[in-house]
């Protein structure tokens, strides 16, 4: 399969509007999907549009990392992030979010031996963490867009 390329707004101005589009789109269903209690499809639209904003910020630093796992992109950003908030806020809050979005996307039946696990409460914290994922969302694109206007 070929390489995956993420479009960039520098090549074209329509690309930015169409990314403001979908982001606008995305938050609209997030809050919808939050309201009624879709706490996973909130989640996984956190996590798409934190990936789309630390693509672009390792573009922004010289390393294409298009289509990558939210796991890459923490540990490359670890590597050549030169701001220090933006890096603070991805090697912590952002990776212990990461932890948190794991266990509740792909452990949601799972349980350890001697458990006694209750759907509602995985399901309520599931909800703290999509509420939880707008917020570092909304930091990290503050921040970055911050240092886009210099």
């Amino acid at each position: 399969m070929a390489k995956r390329e993420r479009a960039n707004a520098s090549e074209n101005i329509s690309i930015s509007k169409k990314r403001f589009e979908l982001y606008k789109r995305a938050i609209q269903q997030f809050n919808q999907a939050l309201e009624a209690g879709f706490f996973l499809e909130a989640i996984t639209i956190c996590e798409s549009l934190i990936t789309d904003r630390l693509e672009s910020r390792c573009e922004e630093l010289g390393k294409s990392m298009s289509f990558q796992t939210l796991g890459n992109l923490i540990k490359k950003l670890k590597q050549i992030e030169i701001d220090l908030e933006v890096r603070n806020l991805v090697t912590n809050e952002l990776d212990d979010w990461r932890k948190n979005r794991n266990t509740a996307l792909h452990e949601i039946v799972k349980f350890e031996k001697g458990e006694s696990p209750e759907w509602k409460n995985r399901v309520e914290a599931s909800g703290d963490y999509a509420v939880e994922g707008m917020a570092i969302f909304r930091k990290i694109d503050g921040r970055v867009t911050k240092l886009r206007k210099g």
